[in-house]
């Protein structure tokens, strides 16, 4: 029922799906999207390290997914980092590339970068620029892994929503 609707990262996992699914797990989405029966995207940011996100079946994904928003990563970086992964122009489809690790993609963005006269990119930088396009739903993954990784801290502010530790009982 929620399959395309934009959700709070940060409360997708700790909120949504367990109050939904009993027994849920992160395992169990990662199967589905490392799979392919899966996929999501970004719908824009929020506060912080948080942003708009949706899922969906992947067999009607293009019907129940929004649409990219290319308007709003406009910047030299960012078009340097799709045209690393192989999509120089987003009315084409890619010429190759796709997945990358991100050292290879921070080499590949900063060799696009310094070929037409910019600085190369420092990698907290290409981090941001990589996240602006996920808000954006240019890019995405196969699995939830880097989301994760990214609302539990690994950014300079917290996320939206955190799950609360329940308080010992007392005696």
């Amino acid at each position: 029922q929620l399959a395309g609707a934009p959700l709070p990262a940060s409360a997708l996992e700790s909120l949504v799906l367990p109050a939904r699914l009993p027994g849920y797990t992160p395992a169990l989405l990662d199967e589905l999207t490392a799979a392919g029966e899966v996929t999501w995207t970004g719908c824009g940011p929020l506060g912080g390290t948080d942003g708009w996100l949706a899922v969906a079946p992947a067999d009607v994904a293009d019907l129940l997914l929004p649409e990219p928003e290319p308007d709003t990563v406009t910047t030299p970086l960012h078009r340097a980092v799709l045209a690393a992964l192989g999509l120089p122009d987003l009315d084409e489809p890619p010429v190759g590339g796709g997945a990358l690790f991100f050292r290879e993609l921070a080499d590949r963005t900063a060799r696009t970068l310094l070929d037409t006269g910019e600085q190369a990119p420092a990698d907290d930088t290409v981090v941001a620029a990589v996240w602006d396009l996920v808000w954006a739903g240019l890019l995405t993954n196969d699995t939830l892994a880097p989301l994760r990784a990214r609302l539990s801290g690994g950014g300079r502010s917290a996320p939206a929503h955190r799950t609360r530790r329940t308080p010992g009982r007392g005696r």
